[in-house]
């Protein structure tokens, strides 16, 4: 630079300044291209991955096994060879059109499947997933959905197997209960009257039109396996256990009831015994009768604590019961089915009939006496009558 002159010194440094200024045009370009380039670059990340993702969708809806391609040899009759394509294909195509009817009817099902308040009551997601689907998506998505509703049966399928031991104890238990029962029941039927009893000496107490012999131990069980599945699809469990046996002995039966028939105080024979959900009668008579139920199940009650060495009966005091019975013979039914059980019977009544009170072996009378001459309180007098009578465990209070 010191060298030149000043003239060629200036169109150096203007030569210079001229490079500088195109290189940093060149410069300025080449970012603008490298920008460019990136966001072509990234647009076409974007493109593949979506192309990928229709490559799998494609897969998905339409499989196929990569297969060794043949080379087409074209025959000389080209429009013969043409036409049979064209055929195939359409047959082809109108297969494909009944499977896909048939994937559309089988998806309604599903999502209808999916919709019920039994699946969304145990599943809520699982029922929400498919009952959402729509069906392209989900034929895309069926590898999914089948391995997740694959799970949730595998998974309801070991709760059931769990459950099997459980109902099969259930089955015992209510076997046992039922075996116990029929026993009862029989033993129950067996109970008769007193042969000195008016109008119905010697009669049962309780008659049952179904019968339980004959029917095997496994035909019991299996009774009782459909009884305890009706109850779970109808969801309508007995609210006592009690009920629950008796459910079970009527489903043993293999009647719809068990046909129990009830002792009425009836001179007529033809109408002494009356199914026990159609009992009618006088007051008296339903009186009498719900005596004869009490005094036997006291009886029974007694029979099942026989290994506890425990003595049955037991008093019973009723109030005034001759409101209603007023028949000798009703009552004298009454005191000869508690003599042979062993209840006493303790009745406190206002009545003063002698044909009444004479039945009784004993009889107390309470009166009030006259006010003390010194307290001025009145007092309680007690007399006792005794009659002759057949039953000694009987008294009647007046």
């Amino acid at each position: 630079m010191q060298a030149k002159p000043d003239d060629e010194l200036v169109s150096a440094i203007e030569a210079a300044r001229n490079e500088i200024n195109r290189l940093d045009a060149i410069g300025t370009q080449a970012i603008q291209e490298a920008t460019k380039a990136r966001g072509e670059a990234s647009q076409a990340e974007t493109d593949a991955k979506q192309l990928e993702t229709l490559h799998g969708t494609l897969k998905a809806a339409v499989p196929c096994d990569p297969l060794e391609l043949e080379p087409i040899v074209f025959p000389d009759d080209v429009a013969t060879f043409a036409n049979g394509l064209i055929s195939k294909f359409r047959e082809q195509n109108s297969q494909f059109d009944a499977l896909r009817g048939k994937a559309r009817e089988a998806f309604r099902v599903l999502t209808k499947a999916a919709t019920s308040k039994e699946l969304g009551e145990v599943e809520p997601e699982l029922a929400r997933d498919v009952a959402d689907s729509e069906f392209e998506p989900a034929c895309s998505d069926r590898i999914r959905i089948a391995a997740l509703i694959e799970d949730r049966i595998s998974a309801t399928q070991d709760t059931l197997d769990g459950m099997r031991p459980d109902f099969e104890n259930c089955v015992g238990e209510l076997y046992n209960l039922t075996y116990e029962g029929i026993g009862l029941l029989n033993h129950a039927c067996a109970k008769t009257m007193p042969v000195s009893t008016p109008y119905v000496g010697g009669k049962h107490i309780l008659k049952m039109k179904a019968s339980f012999s004959g029917i095997s131990v496994d035909a019991r069980k299996e009774a009782i396996r459909q009884y305890l599945n009706a109850l779970i699809d109808s969801n309508a469990i007995p609210a006592k256990g009690a009920d629950l046996v008796a459910q079970c002995l009527v489903a043993i039966s293999g009647r719809n009831e068990l046909g129990l028939q009830v002792l009425k105080m009836e001179q007529n024979e033809a109408y002494q015994y009356q199914l026990a959900g159609e009992l009618k009668g006088s007051k008296g008579q339903g009186t009498v009768i719900a005596m004869f139920l009490y005094l036997l199940i006291s009886q029974l009650r007694a029979d099942t604590q026989a290994r506890a060495k425990r003595g049955g009966g037991g008093p019973l005091i009723l109030d005034n019961p001759f409101a209603k019975v007023q028949t000798r013979a009703l009552i004298d039914a009454q005191r000869l089915l508690a003599k042979e059980i062993g209840v006493q019977l303790v009745f406190f009544t206002a009545n003063a009939d002698y044909n009444i009170l004479s039945g009784f072996r004993r009889v107390i009378r309470l009166r009030k006496a006259g006010a003390n001459s010194k307290t001025n309180r009145s007092h309680i007098e007690m007399v006792s009558a005794v009659f002759e009578d057949i039953s000694e465990s009987v008294v009647a209070e007046v």
